[in-house]
Parts: C-alpha cells; structure tokens; sequence
C-alpha cells in the first residue's frame, strides 16, 4: 500500500488527513473534483519545510503503533496543518531566542506537530536519553530512532545539552537537506543585497518580523499589511509586477493555507498604513 495524503477543502482550515492508497488503483476521492484538490494539495506542500511525503512516511508507522497499543484516535494531532494553531506554534520555533528540546526539534525535522508532545503516549518518551531495542521496528522509540533526522540531530555541534537554538536547528536541517523549501525560496531572491539587508533592519526594528537576514523571516503584523506592504514596494519600484510572489521568498506568508491569495486581499486601515509607508519611505531615502 502507498501512504498518501488529501486535503479535506470542506474543513476550517484545509486539513490534511492521510489516506492509504493502492498503488495499483486510481485513489478514490471524498470529493468530486479531484484535480481542484490535487492543487490544493500542491499549494500546501509549497509551504512546507518538510516535504508531506516524509512527514506521511513517519506519520504511517505511528499510526501503526498507535493503533496496536490502543491510542488510536491520537494520531490526526501528529499533523501540524490539522490545527492553524499548531502550524503557527511550530513556525514560532524556528527562531534565534527559542531554545528547544531534542524532542521538539526532532517532531519538527520530521514535519510533525510539537503540541502532540504534550499528549499521550509522545508525552513520555525522552528521545535524547534512551535504549535502542535490539528488536527491529518495535517500540515508540525506535521509529524515531531509525530515522537519519534523529542521527543528525544527535551528533550535530549544535546540540548542547539535550537542547537547540531554534535558528541553529534550521541551519543544520538545510544542511541535511530535512528543510527543502525555504532555501529554494531563498535562491529566488532577487533584491540587491544592501537593499535587502536595510529593508531586514527596517522591519526588524519596527517589530514586524523576526528572524535571521539570511533566512526566511517571519511576519508578526495582520497579513494584510504584509501585502500593503509588498505593493507599496512596488510602487517604489523595489519590486516588479509580481510583487507578492518575490516578497514571499523573503517573507513567510503568516496564513500559508488561506483560500484567498496574498495579492487579493484588501488593504489595511489607514491607520494600519502608517508603519508601514514610513519603513517604505525610508528604504527609499
């Protein structure tokens, strides 16, 4: 059986649940318009850090285990994009001022869902400190023991007392090739260098964004300032036409999943504007 996943369209937030699907079968969809999800599950996996096949890879031997040792029901908590909250918690992490445990910086190697440590049966394993069983593929632990995540986790220089600097974890993920998108996007940009480097400062000190200059950065106003943003750029003529494209490879787009385009949606109050005129203003100055 191949594991894969579909994006349920009718739920809140476009959840992902993970379906088997035979490989000698055409899947069969919980919808009529299977290409329309096909999309939408292209534009989920465009988010990611993770690539969604790794993620369903790890996530099919959890649910196995769960489901032979009576926690069943639990395994949905796993994926990050099942909760819009979870998915933010998760981005929250990968930051310089945020210190993790293996645990929680191993579930976000894997693309998993970190509130899921905080319930049973994840909440008592403690991957750092542990005993390989010398059975193959049995016990919690050794499914993620068995992963080239957990190994270079284990021996990276980062790692110092059981514990990672959130913006060291990222640094040492692309490194392995774990994280895949983000530095995609990152080769994509195409400002001038010392432009970029004060439009980072610009936001930085305005508290709009957190985040290493050679990193994606995180946005922390209402993601309608965030396209006003991008638009004033453009008429500054910092960016060209596809100006909300080229700003997401600097810029993470706080709500990845919405239905509604960055580039759609309504400008902020003029109040809201003020911010953000003023840093346009004086990157153009």
């Amino acid at each position: 059986m191949a594991f894969e996943y579909i994006v349920d369209r009718e739920s809140k937030f476009g959840t992902i649940v993970f379906d088997n699907i035979n490989l000698h079968e055409f899947p069969q969809p919980r919808q009529d318009d299977w290409k329309s999800r096909l999309d939408e599950v292209g534009i989920v996996n465009k988010h990611r850090l993770v690539k969604i096949q790794r993620t369903a890879t790890i996530v099919y031997r959890l649910r196995t285990w769960l489901d032979e040792n009576g926690y069943g029901d639990n395994w949905e908590v796993l994926i990050p994009e099942n909760s819009k909250y979870a998915v933010e918690t998760c981005n929250s992490l990968l930051e310089a001022d945020k210190l993790l445990t293996f645990n929680d910086a191993l579930f976000l190697l894997l693309g998993l869902n970190t509130v899921a440590l905080t319930l049973s049966p994840f909440a008592k394993i403690d991957l750092n400190n542990h005993e390989q069983s010398s059975q193959l593929n049995t016990g919690l632990k050794n499914i993620f023991l068995k992963t080239s995540e957990f190994n270079a986790l284990q021996n990276s220089a980062h790692l110092i007392n059981g514990r990672i600097n959130g913006l060291n974890l990222v640094t040492m993920a692309e490194k392995n090739g774990f994280f895949t998108k983000q530095e995609e996007r990152l080769n994509k940009r195409t400002l001038k260098e010392d432009v970029a480097i004060k439009l980072h400062e610009l936001l930085t000190n305005a508290k709009c964004i957190s985040g290493g200059f050679k990193h994606m950065w995180t946005w922390h106003r209402q993601r309608n300032q965030l396209s006003y943003l991008a638009t004033r750029l453009k008429q500054k003529r910092v960016l060209d036409n596809n100006c909300h494209q080229e700003l997401s490879n600097y810029i993470k787009d706080p709500s990845p999943h919405s239905r509604k385009p960055l580039a759609d949606i309504e400008d902020p109050s003029d109040k809201r504007k003020i911010d953000i005129n003023t840093i346009v203003e004086q990157l153009s100055s």
